[in-house]
């Protein structure tokens, strides 16, 4: 016991630095320490053997703090007391070092609390970011409101009976959620403010699984909805569509601090910015096959007709006049080809191809791979047993030192080349999840996997036989011609109310114009159907073709 008091009493120095660095007033500062150490004291229990003091202590405070925010109206801010020179620097401060101090603390007291205390923990105590999530521990203090409140800012759903992660719901002392990360959603047992237990359970049966001392909680979706994001939404609205009159769902939603049913469209007006996957892998090697770029121009050639679609409907984004959709233009939600090519100017870039590379091509590998030739001849000779040839191909390539593995493209398909390849005398197959699995398989041993591939292929001791190199092409629709997207609106708009029309499924149906539902706070242009005996029929414009 005397080890821990000693242990609490050695963190004192930076328990001060971190309250003086989230409060203005250095007497407020002092009394937040000595808040902590008084409760630490008391349920010194709590500390686990071999857990850190430091980060014990620093998610008391961290509570503590939060609390004092969301309980106490300050009376008013205290004039900026500049950190004691002995506690924060090791060596004397020279002016421009103590100016540039103030700027950092002035600059901290500008975000909100809860963020604040997060920044503080990790930039100058040194905490990593997991260490300095809201983290729930069993024994806290912890109030429901706020909880609340926090789980709706970062994208958390109330619902009635919690199933899937995300979601969250409050009954009586009974506060269920169901936090990203976890295989299961989580039972906090609250008797008053205090936590008493954090337990997993089943979502469908709702009984309790397991037993846990604490919860990391993380965002669920993007758009957080801050005080913070809120206003920045907000503006930013305003200023690519100009001031908002009349009903604008969506606006009202936000501002309100509720999410509206695909918010994540105009994802860019909550942030300053947006990052990429390279932004939080700068060291990252990209790898690609030879056709992504032109799966690149494809994909955003799409997303910019669908825009222009929208732009051609009228300023409020709806065939009926009535939708609130406003597109954010695509450059601000989506990178360009050129920003992409931009981007990999920093990183090693690698590209698959089939085809050979150009003599004398540098930083060109070859993996001395060719297509495998199939077994087309066997599959059309007359009196010739497709799976015999199959079986003896397999003996000898397993006798000239290749490993056998065939490929199909489901779980059904696998398991039937499995059989007829026993059948007809091959090597026992067995299904194997994935490449490990497959190399761990004894030598001569055929391995039966789940791969997509339209064709084998052949490298120095590896075989892969397609599903397609032993039955022949499968049998596919061919694609359908993209229609442009205004297609969609020119082809409701040649109906005329009375019309009859054909639908695939229902059959013949009167056509009475169109009509806007509001469906999950979203609104969805549909065409209005009407079939004998008044039974009625909406189907969305961009189904228009059933």
């Amino acid at each position: 016991m005397e080890e821990k008091k000693a242990a609490i009493l050695a963190e004192i120095p930076r328990l001060r630095r971190y309250a003086r660095a989230l409060l203005r007033d250095r007497d407020a500062a002092d009394d937040l320490v000595q808040d902590s150490l008084e409760r630490a004291l008391v349920r010194m229990d709590n500390w686990r053997t071999g857990e850190s003091p430091r980060r014990w202590l620093f998610t008391i405070m961290h509570h503590l703090f939060i609390d004092q925010v969301r309980k106490v109206n300050r009376r008013g801010e205290a004039a900026m007391l500049p950190l004691d020179t002995t506690e924060a620097l090791a060596t004397p401060a020279i002016q421009t070092e103590s100016v540039a101090s103030r700027e950092i603390v002035d600059a901290l007291q500008a975000i909100s609390p809860d963020r604040r205390a997060a920044l503080v923990l990790v930039a100058i105590e040194g905490f990593s970011y997991a260490e300095a999530a809201t983290i729930l521990r069993k024994g806290q203090t912890l109030d429901v409101a706020w909880l609340t409140k926090f789980l709706g800012e970062n994208g958390y759903g109330r619902a009635e009976t919690v199933m899937e992660p995300g979601e969250f719901a409050v009954r009586g002392g009974l506060f269920d959620l169901f936090p990203p990360g976890t295989t299961e959603p989580l039972r906090l047992d609250l008797f008053g403010d205090t936590l008493e237990s954090i337990r997993s359970f089943d979502p469908m049966s709702q009984r309790s699984t397991g037993s846990r001392d604490e919860v990391v909680l993380l965002p669920v979706s993007e758009v957080l909805l801050t005080p913070e994001s809120i206003e920045r939404f907000r503006s930013g609205y305003r200023e690519l569509f100009g001031n908002v009159s009349g009903e604008d769902m969506l606006y009202e939603a936000v501002s309100a601090g509720q999410r509206h049913v695909g918010v994540e469209h105009w994802l860019p007006l909550f942030h300053d910015h947006m990052e990429t996957l390279l932004d939080y892998c700068p060291g990252a090697v990209v790898t690609a096959d030879h056709e992504a770029t032109e799966a690149f121009n494809a994909r955003y050639e799409l997303i910019a007709d669908y825009y222009d679609a929208r732009q051609k409907t009228g300023a409020k984004g709806g065939m009926t006049g009535g939708a609130d959709y406003k597109p954010v233009p695509p450059e601000r939600l989506y990178m360009k080809p050129s920003e992409w090519e931009r981007l990999l100017d920093g990183h090693t870039v690698a590209q698959f191809s089939t085809f050979d590379s150009a003599p004398g091509a540098v930083n060109a590998i070859d993996l001395g791979g060719r297509r495998h030739e199939g077994f087309a001849q066997a599959r059309t000779a007359q009196g010739v047993n497709l799976f015999d040839k199959v079986a003896e191909h397999v003996k000898a390539a397993n006798a000239a030192g290749r490993r056998i593995v065939v490929a199909g493209y489901t779980d059904g398909s696998t398991t039937r080349l499995q059989h007829l390849l026993q059948e007809h005398g091959a090597t026992t197959p067995v299904l194997a999840a994935d490449f490990a699995m497959v190399q761990a398989l004894p030598a001569g041993v055929v391995a039966i996997v789940i791969w997509p591939l339209e064709h084998g292929f052949v490298l120095d001791g590896l075989e892969v036989i397609g599903e397609e190199d032993i039955l022949g092409d499968r049998l596919s629709r061919p694609a359908k011609k993209r229609r442009p997207s205004e297609r969609f609106i020119a082809e409701a708009s040649a109906l005329s109310d009375g019309d009859l029309v054909v639908h695939r499924e229902h059959g013949v149906g009167r056509y009475e114009g169109l009509v806007t539902l509001e469906i999950q706070n979203a609104r969805h242009d549909c065409l209005r159907l009407t079939y004998e005996g008044g039974d009625k029929l909406f189907v969305p414009v961009e189904n228009i073709d059933v």
